[in-house]
């Protein structure tokens, strides 16, 4: 498993992944070390951002609309109960929350759940 075979898959899936689901998505034999250090690359670089997710801890996101630096926008997600697929919702931007004197945050994770676009009866499926 190559950076590049990593990097091409997160480019034909628009939604975050676990590792679990990386791993089984990826061509042949992966080395679940090598594939660690390739996210944590990818996250170091702004390429990828973490997801939580209530299910499956940590998911990674391509970083779509800032692939050149970290993540520079905190932004919603949205999980879909039914496909289960989380997909970033970067249109959507988080508020700034005011945090008692001392507290500094590092970063803000909104999780939204509920039925997505192509889950709905009678929903447009062009997503």
């Amino acid at each position: 498993m190559s950076r590049i075979q990593l990097l091409e898959l997160f480019l034909q899936r628009p939604y975050a992944m676990s590792h679990a689901e990386l791993e089984a998505s990826l061509p042949g034999e992966s080395n679940r070390i090598t594939l660690y250090r390739n996210l944590r690359l990818f996250l170091e670089k702004g390429f990828l951002h973490r997801v939580m997710d209530e299910e499956k801890g940590v998911k990674y996101a391509l970083c779509a609309a800032h692939p050149y630096r970290s993540h520079a926008t905190d932004h919603v997600h949205f999980k879909c109960r039914k496909c289960g697929i989380t997909r970033c919702l970067e249109e959507i931007g988080i508020p700034a929350i005011p945090l008692p004197a001392g507290y500094e945050p590092d970063e803000i994770q909104l999780l939204v759940s509920g039925t997505c676009v192509r889950c709905q009866p009678h929903a447009p499926r062009n997503e």
